[in-house]
Order: structure tokens, then sequence, then C-alpha cells
């Protein structure tokens, strides 16, 4: 398909002859791979490159580099704003809507900021501030969610653990994110072996409903954080899925939330008559996208129950909850029908 041939000479330069299937390749691509090739081993022979890894090696010219990076975005960047502030507009603009649709419960904006809020404060008692690790290790549920905004209100970052993932990848995102606090249903359903330095709060704790009672619903602010936000802070951390090695976790900040939450809502015209679909693994990035899917715009989340995989069971679900919005991969996808839908 491609090949390239390199002779010595006698004197002068060398000869490198590319050759190429014109069945699978345009002359203009097999110039653009002679040109990227030429430029690699112009880096190679630059003495300063002698101790450079393969990866950092040079493939773009000085013009296309000015060209491509830094990426451009289409269009102007909106006013930065944290993560909090995201999921919390909802609030003012839906109040009493339903925030989140969970099998028979529903629980409004109003009910979800205040219930979350309670719970911050729990968090800023024990001292959580921004840039904490806090780990949610709880399934898709209203909970998680519940969760999610309290983590996020008291400026820590949340890392969302998926109960059901095997003992040792949940001990490894622990001991990797340094995670010394973590929220659970009840410390007894968690696997076995996990790093004994992390606390864990149990929501199923029947003692934390009056320690709830004594803490304020009122919306969250600086003055009352361990320390103030900045754009610069942790929002969320999420691992990989390790396909390809040790998985590895992506620590993402406030200052891009915003543009990412704007591209959503002006791409897919969402609004506050919308309805999404929660049905990501609380640790798959993704579920990042349907939380700002949702949140910012005051649409009403459905949650998928935990055992609903695919099939049937999610396409009923999207039915008779009447779902505007979804994120599915394809492997999700294929086992529905394509007329349930």
């Amino acid at each position: 398909d491609l090949q390239v041939t390199v002779q010595d000479a006698e004197e002068g330069l060398g000869q490198a002859t590319l050759t190429y299937s014109t069945d699978l390749f345009d002359e203009s691509t097999a110039q653009r791979y002679a040109l990227m090739i030429a430029t690699l081993i112009g880096d190679i022979v630059r003495p300063e490159s002698a101790n450079t890894s393969v990866g950092d090696l040079e493939l773009l010219t000085p013009a296309e580099r000015a060209a491509f990076v830094p990426m451009r975005a289409d269009v102007d960047p909106v006013v930065p704003e944290t993560f909090v502030e995201l999921l919390t507009r909802g609030v003012a603009r839906a109040g009493s809507r339903p925030a989140l649709l969970f099998g028979d419960v529903s629980v409004s904006y109003h009910e979800l900021d205040d219930w979350s809020s309670r719970l911050a404060r729990v968090l800023i008692e024990i001292g959580v501030n921004p840039d904490t690790v806090v780990a949610v290790a709880i399934p898709r549920s209203i909970e998680s969610i519940v969760c999610l905004w309290a983590v996020a209100k008291a400026g820590a970052a949340c890392m969302a653990i998926d109960p059901n993932y095997p003992a040792e990848r949940i001990a490894y995102m622990l001991d990797d994110s340094h995670a010394e606090l973590g929220i659970t249903l009840r410390a007894a359903d968690l696997p076995q072996g996990l790093p004994s330095d992390v606390t864990w709060i149990e929501l199923r704790d029947p003692r934390l409903p009056a320690v709830f009672d004594r803490m304020s619903g009122e919306p969250i602010e600086d003055s009352d954080r361990v320390g103030p936000l900045h754009a610069k802070n942790t929002a969320y951390l999420v691992y990989t899925s390790g396909s390809t090695g040790t998985p590895k976790g992506v620590c993402v900040t406030h200052g891009g939330i915003a543009n990412f939450a704007a591209e959503l809502r002006d791409r897919f015209d969402i609004d506050s008559h919308s309805r999404t679909l929660h049905f990501s693994s609380p640790s798959f990035d993704a579920s990042i996208l349907e939380v700002l899917l949702a949140f910012p715009n005051g649409a009403t989340m459905v949650i998928a129950p935990p055992d609903i995989l695919g099939g049937p069971d999610l396409a009923d679900l999207i039915n008779r909850e009447r779902v505007t919005h979804a994120f599915i991969t394809p492997a999700a996808l294929e086992t529905m029908a394509p007329e349930s839908v």
C-alpha cells in the first residue's frame, strides 16, 4: 500500500523514494506523507533531539503547526462558569419542575438543590475543600446525582466509581487519586480489600437524617467553603478504561466546562421542556455529558435503573418517560429494535 525506500549515495545526499497504491491514495496525500517523513527525519538528525522520545518528534512543518495548534473554537468562548454554577443554573429556570425521575420518584430542582446543599455543608464541616478528591461509589440513582451536586457545591473534585467494578479496579482508583473521603449507600456493600485510609460517609446511616436537619439548604457561597473556587480547580476526576494499559486519571478543571455545556445546548436544542436520559455508568465520562445536557438547561433527567443495560427494557423506559435526548453507545443501541423507539 505504501513503501519508503532509502538508498545511500557514494557522494552527497542519499535518495528516498515513496511508492504508493493509486487505488488507495491520491497524489496530494502521498506528497503530504513524503513531507511528513522528511520533516520527521529532519527533526531526528538535530543534535538537540538526541534524547527526545519518538512520540515527541515533529511531524508538522512550522506553517502547519501554526495553522492547527492551538485549536480554535468555531464560536467565541462563553463567560466562564464553575461546574457548580452550571449544575444549579436550572434551579432558577425550572424551580418546582422535575429535575430527576427515577421509577416512581420525582425530585424537583428546589428539592435537589436543598438536599445537595445540606450534604455539601456536611462535607465542608469535615474539612472538604477545593481540589479535595471525594469518591462517590453509588450506582446510577437519585443519590448518585445528589452526591455529584454536593461534592461540586463543597468545591471538591468528584470521582464517581461504579460499585460493580472489580475490587482491584476500585482500590486502584482510590489509591491513585489519593482520595481520603468517599460517599456510598452502605460501606458493607463495597468490595473487600479497599484502602483502609478512606473514610466513608454512608447515606443509609440512620444517624445522618439528624445531621441533615441541622444543616441549611440555602445555596453554598464561597464564604461557606473552606476556600474559594477558581477556574483552575479540578471539577471532577475520571479514569480512562484502561483498555490499552493501566487506567489513567484525568483531572478536568472548571475552566472549559461552560463552553462544552453551551455547545450541547445549542447543537441539540435543549430547554426546560426536554427530558434527557442518564444511562451511562457513573464512571464513564459520558455521564458528565448527560449531566450537562440536563441541569444547565433546566431539563428533566430520566435515570435508567442500574439493572437496565439495553434491549426492550431500555426502549420501554425511553418511550414511557418520553425521553427527548439520549447518549447511547453503539453496542447498547444495537440491542434495541429500530422501530422500538
